[in-house]
Parts: structure tokens; C-alpha cells; sequence
């Protein structure tokens, strides 16, 4: 009886904090695009040569750039 009740609260917590954890509001970037994203491809012993290319939200190729001379950053936020 006892071990019932126990079980039973744990999977009640475990459900309430599922629930709880889908209601949190993300906070986006000032900078982050909201309508789409890009990728880069370089190469390391090329690194002057890059190429970026521009998604929608839904995977379609909007555009693609091609930067030469140029070394790129991506970890930086700007």
C-alpha cells in the first residue's frame, strides 16, 4: 500500500514536471533570423574559401555565396 502511494506520487511529479518544463519561454536573440537559417561550408586547409548557404524554415535552398578571401568566424554572435 504504502509503495503504491510512493510510485504513484513519483509518476506524478515526472508528469507535472514534463508538463512544466514545455511552458518555459525561450528568449531569442535580438540577431537570430526568423525566417530561416544558414550553413557554412569551409574547409581547414582552405580557410579563405567559404561557401554559405541561405534555408528557409521548411529546408529550401534560397540562396548560396560563395566568399574568397575571407576567413569567417562562426562563433562569434556578430
Amino acid at each position: 500500500m504504502k509503495a503504491t502511494k510512493i510510485i504513484v506520487l513519483l509518476c506524478l511529479l515526472i508528469l507535472e514536471l514534463t508538463v512544466t518544463a514545455q511552458n518555459r519561454n525561450v528568449k531569442v536573440k535580438p540577431w537570430v533570423c526568423t525566417n530561416g537559417f544558414w550553413v557554412v561550408e569551409s574547409n581547414l586547409k582552405a580557410p579563405l574559401l567559404n561557401k554559405v548557404r541561405f534555408y528557409t524554415n521548411s529546408g529550401l535552398l534560397m540562396e548560396e555565396k560563395e566568399m574568397n578571401g575571407v576567413k569567417l568566424n562562426v562563433k562569434k554572435e556578430r
